[in-house]
């Protein structure tokens, strides 16, 4: 089963000073990442839910994530924001940072019932320090390597996810995450393709409508849902190192495996 992702694109932001997450995309079957290999992912937990979403830090006092995890993030309980985490039960190890947050800044237009413009930046209430496994990434600014063919694993997805679809009465997974951070190559997909498959998988008026504010992924069979607000990268080759062009905000699984896999 292919799972298709709507993934907010970065660039097309500015930031002003019944379940609590759709159904997005865990790295499921992807590869487990050993070391700070992505040490600009952030962890968000809650004590009496756990792992709920993923981030990307951005400078040392802020963390780029979706506007639903934001909004969880002022539901109950006390969110702790990790940096440098790689295993979820090694969160307390000395390379490990952790903080509370001082501010939520969510974008003016979100739509909580349509995820549009699903995009928020959290204010740390102790910056972190830059080290070998807690370091920033880059956003990119514009979107013109999007406009030229795009090398096969250049584009990547990253996040510990659900291993579940099934969630209980709480919206919490009955399943844990993945234990391990993951990352996995993804395909883009023509916006005509995605809006097509996402207006099939709802019988009502399309609930996430696809606007040119969003890109669409898709992975091989296997993805389930998860963590909403990992970045989505891509490998410039011409500095080495991965920059981040989105975010992961929500997804849907086609049963039938027919979603389209056609590049951007």
């Amino acid at each position: 089963m292919a799972t298709l992702k709507l993934i907010v694109l970065l660039y097309f932001f500015l930031l002003s000073d019944g379940s609590p997450f759709p159904r997005s995309e865990l790295i499921y079957g992807g590869h487990r990442t050993a070391g700070p290999k992505f040490p600009f992912h952030a962890v968000f937990w809650k004590d009496d839910f756990g792992f709920f979403c993923g981030g990307s830090i951005i400078d040392e006092a802020h963390i780029l994530t979706a506007g639903h995890c934001a909004s969880f993030v002022l539901s109950n309980g006390t969110t702790t924001v990790y940096g440098g985490v790689w295993d979820l039960e090694r969160r307390q190890d000395a390379y490990v940072q952790k903080s509370g947050i001082k501010n939520i800044i969510i974008h003016p237009l979100y739509n909580e019932t349509s995820l549009e413009h699903d995009i928020a930046i959290i204010e740390l209430e102790n910056p972190f320090k830059i080290t070998y496994t807690v370091q920033t990434v880059e956003v990119l600014a514009n979107d013109g390597f999007l406009r030229k063919p795009i090398p096969h694993g250049a584009v990547l997805e990253i996040g510990f996810g659900a291993l579940s679809e099934s969630f209980n009465e709480s919206a919490k997974p009955e399943t844990p995450p993945s234990r391990y951070l993951k990352y996995a190559p993804v395909k883009m997909v023509k916006l005509a393709a995605c809006r097509k498959s996402y207006a099939e998988a709802n019988s009502k008026p399309v609930i996430f409508p696809v606007t040119s504010d969003n890109l669409c992924t898709t992975s091989d069979p296997g993805a389930r849902n998860g963590d909403s607000g990992s970045p989505v990268l891509f490998y410039d080759k011409n500095v080495l190192k991965f920059r981040q062009f989105g975010l992961i905000s929500n997804g849907i699984a086609d049963q039938q495996g027919n979603l389209p896999g056609s590049p951007a």
